[in-house]
């Protein structure tokens, strides 16, 4: 079966055909956009929101937002079925994810990002809108569900993540936000090192797959978000090739920057302050710059509008789903019977985990709990930015958070189930940072990890749950639908 889209556009179109589009006209960039988006947000269905005739702007310049905000939404963008929820939606990824064969990217000479180029002196990024989000964000942010690319320069990888970006008040020149530790600030300073600009090219507007696959841990270093979005798309991508870094622009990119990435060192400016994926607004700090040489854009571009929004919203968001994925794959390439990883988004998720994640095991052994916590803590995929990881036994819906508190108060001893582990991975973006240790390039933190499952000796003799058990509730179920629709629907979609 064909994927169903191959741009950003034919999702917004299928949002239409099942009546979740919403158009918003005559917006103000400045706050307006951001607010509507938040509000929006907040509701427990949220609609797809397409900004147009955006004050200040070219009518047809406009700017999506709300992409990925509802689980339906979510399976959509990842070609799942789109009536699984919860846990069920993060394992029918991971499934889907280990059967995809990578396929190679196409080079194509034409594509609808080709439509409008500007060259030389003729760039001007100001015409595009760039709203400012929030009311103590210090700039207006052009990039916040962009896909930025970048080469290695001794391998040739590719790397594609997503990294803020700031207009700065002129027509040539953008910031960008790549926090420490990241492949993108890893490759950037490889060029700096041999005292050389960085090659790079920011997309806008992208296939919403290839915006996913790039920014969430579906790759690790060496492997091409090309090649992974090909094999989930079951074709090759087509890109172009850019004329200024040769850098691969898929064909179908609403607007693409092409340019190179100065030293920060020669040419730099103050970044935000920015309101982040924690729910708060993080200091202003110093960031480099991107030369622009050139830009390519189709006709009424869209720019893919992906602002941090204060957690928990009502629906479960695409990038929970695949953070929970990504970060479940990783632990039981290291331990038997892993049963869940989610990600929650009452602790906010940004492209990581976020600070509260809970992993499902079924015990086999001692320790068995605390390894994967262990696991959760170090891997990769977990390694990043994260406070409390939570191990709760297989009876736990990890997907379910009244269940998970329920398993901390009744399984967890707080003196031996608690430990905390000093000097991990953190975000300049974390609220709990200290701007000293921050200041002097200390981007660490302590993370608990939380033991709620039954002690392993106990398991035999722990007090059992109260349940109705399976045989039960399918009788119930038959003989009285009209009480229990809703339920069993449910039970039917858990599989």
């Amino acid at each position: 079966m064909p994927f169903p889209f191959s741009d950003i556009r034919q999702f917004i179109a299928d949002a239409e055909k099942e009546g979740s589009l919403q158009v918003v006209k005559g917006a103000d960039p400045q706050l307006e956009i951001g607010a509507v988006t938040e509000m929006a947000a907040a509701k427990p269905d949220p609609p797809l929101l397409l900004f147009d005739e955006i004050i200040g702007f070219t009518p047809g310049f406009r700017i999506a937002t709300d992409l990925f905000n509802t689980q339906a939404r979510t399976a959509r963008v990842l070609g799942l079925n789109e009536s699984l929820r919860g846990i069920d939606l993060v394992r029918a990824w991971k499934q889907r994810i280990a059967q995809i064969t990578p396929i190679k990217p196409k080079e194509v000479s034409k594509g609808p990002i080709l439509e409008n180029v500007m060259d030389g002196n003729n760039v001007d990024i100001a015409k595009f809108p760039a709203p400012k989000w929030g009311h103590l964000d210090g700039g207006n942010f052009l990039g916040t569900g962009c896909s930025v690319i970048l080469k290695h320069p001794d391998s040739g990888w590719i790397n594609v993540g997503t990294y803020r970006v700031m207009t700065i008040g002129k027509k040539s020149e953008v910031s960008i936000n790549i926090a420490s530790g990241k492949h993108g600030d890893i490759i950037r300073k490889l060029y700096w090192e041999r005292e050389m600009n960085c090659p790079i090219v920011i997309c806008l507007g992208q296939e919403p797959s290839f915006f996913v696959s790039g920014g969430h841990f579906l790759t690790a270093a060496g492997e091409s978000v090309f090649d992974f979005t090909g094999g989930l798309q079951g074709r090759p991508m087509e890109y172009i090739k850019g004329e200024k870094t040769g850098l691969p622009i898929p064909s179908t990119a609403e607007i693409a920057i092409e340019g190179e990435l100065v030293p920060i060192e020669q040419k730099s400016v103050m970044d935000g302050p920015f309101g982040e994926w924690p729910g708060y607004i993080t200091p202003a700090k110093k960031v480099p710059i991107v030369e622009i040489k050139r830009i390519y854009y189709r006709n009424n571009p869209i720019i893919l509008g992906s602002p941090p929004l204060k957690p928990p919203l009502p629906e479960v968001l695409a990038v929970n789903v695949v953070t929970s994925a990504a970060l479940w794959r990783e632990i039981e390439q290291h331990m038997p019977e892993v049963k869940g990883v989610w990600c929650a988004n009452e602790g906010g998720t940004g492209g990581v985990p976020g600070f509260f994640v809970v992993v499902s095991i079924k015990q086999r052994y001692p320790g068995h709990a605390k390894q994967a916590a262990m696991a959760a803590v170090a891997c990769r995929a977990g390694a990043y930015a994260g406070r409390y990881v939570v191990v709760v036994d297989d009876d736990i819906d990890p997907s379910n958070l009244s269940d998970v508190v329920w398993s901390i108060s009744t399984r967890c001893d707080p003196l031996t189930g608690i430990d905390v582990i000093k000097g991990t991975w953190d975000s300049p973006v974390d609220p709990l940072l200290d701007p000293e240790k921050a200041e002097a390039g200390d981007f660490t933190t302590n993370r608990a990890i939380i033991n709620s499952c039954k002690p392993f000796h106990k398991l035999s003799s722990f007090p059992p749950v109260i349940k109705v058990t399976t045989e039960m509730r399918k009788k119930i179920l038959e003989k009285y639908p009209e009480i229990f629709k809703e339920q069993d629907k449910e039970s039917k979609n858990r599989g």
